[in-house]
Parts: structure tokens; sequence; C-alpha cells
């Protein structure tokens, strides 16, 4: 089944560098495609494996630090693995019409 946020800006992507500091992008939306409903924390947050994503769009801001130069800028990029994506205020499925391929 594929699930969407429930609302716009409301999925993060968790990643850690090669030194284990972690950061944040938030995405203005995506879809996710799992067998099972995932079921919300305390929180209310639905996490997400990295392999369930089928796609994210607009990406709107970051925690990263920024550098001067653009090859410092990639080789960070680079170093960077997504460990998690979080979606806060809920998920919905997502009509079978409107499946982003």
């Amino acid at each position: 089944m594929r699930l969407q946020p429930k609302h716009k800006k409301c999925l993060t992507e968790v990643l850690v560098d090669s030194g284990g500091w972690q950061y944040e992008r938030l995405w203005r939306g995506g879809q996710f495609e799992v067998d099972v409903m995932p079921q919300a924390d305390l929180f209310g947050a639905v996490r997400f494996k990295p392999d369930d994503i089928w796609n994210y769009y607009d990406s709107i801001s970051d925690d990263f630090p920024h550098f001067e130069d653009d090859d410092e800028m990639e080789q960070f990029l680079d170093s960077l693995e997504t460990v998690e994506y979080v979606v806060v205020d809920g998920v919905e499925l997502v009509d079978e019409d409107d499946y982003d391929d």
C-alpha cells in the first residue's frame, strides 16, 4: 500500500554523517510503499525505514553546515546516510489513481 503525509511540510528525513552527527532535512511531501500500516508513536510521529520511501519532493530546509566550496559541500552530502523518515500529524492512504510513479 502507498501512504503519504496528511499535511504538507510534515516529512522529515533523518540522516547521519560518517562521524555520527545527525542532521534533518524537511520535505514538502512524499510517498511510502509499505505492506503494513505503521503505528504512530506516543508523540504522534510515524516512522519509516529508508527502504520504504517511494518518492519525495521539494526540499524546504535542512540543518546541514554550508560550505563556501561546492566540492566540500558535495563531499559532505555524499557522506550522509538516511536512517529514517519521520512524518508528524498522520499519514493517509494514497488512492491508486494518484500514485506518483
